[in-house]
């Protein structure tokens, strides 16, 4: 049976898929526009400085570290500092805190090359993960995850795909408890004989 398609029909199997890529796109452009909004969110909800302190420690003429405080009532908190280590110009160590003094986050540049590659979070006043580029190729490929003071768990991407696809974990006097790729040994009355005429 020879069936023919209208112009209409061939017109809607031609735009379906220029229809779902375009769909596609649009869904795409949407979600970078909420993460977008997202990121606008929390640096809205940020407290903005309105003293700024700098600081040359070598009397270079060049400004080793800035300390950005806001006022209040009961004086000037600090909120946030940037440290130039190597006195290159560039900043190195980025500190933030909280209204009550206690450090919020750390960012650091340890190859001095402009970019941070390490980056420390903090719940008062504790840090609580780290997050590592270790071959500074611009993804996190390190977590390191504590509780009051040390590591409860690592993970690591070991493929570079940006993905953490190996872990471990750890008590409070660093005792490893398991990991990822740890082999889970079945008691002997539930492991395989070989004899295909035993049943287990």
């Amino acid at each position: 049976m020879q069936r023919t398609l209208t112009t209409a029909a061939l017109a809607a199997l031609l735009v379906l898929p220029l229809t779902s890529e375009a769909g596609g796109k649009r869904k795409a452009a949407d979600d970078a526009a909420a993460a977008a909004a997202a990121e606008q969110a929390q640096e809205d909800a940020r407290v903005k400085p309105d003293v700024l302190v700098e600081v040359d420690f070598n009397e270079d003429g060049a400004i080793d570290v800035r300390n950005y405080y806001v006022t209040r009532e009961t004086g000037r908190i600090l909120i946030k500092k940037e440290t130039d280590l190597n006195l290159d110009g560039r900043v190195d160590v980025l500190t933030e805190y909280d209204e009550a003094g206690a450090i919020t986050r750390e960012s650091m540049d340890g190859d001095f090359d402009g970019t941070f590659e390490w980056f420390d979070t903090y719940r008062g006043g504790q840090r609580v993960l780290a997050e590592i580029d270790t071959n500074f190729d611009g993804k996190i490929d390190v977590k390191n995850h504590y509780a009051e003071g040390h590591v409860t768990r690592k993970e690591r991407d070991t493929n570079g795909d940006g993905d953490m696809d190996f872990w471990e974990t750890f008590d409070a006097q660093g005792v490893k408890l398991a990991a990822s790729n740890d082999v889970v040994q079945l008691p002997v009355e539930a492991q395989p004989s070989g004899d295909p005429n035993v049943t287990n």
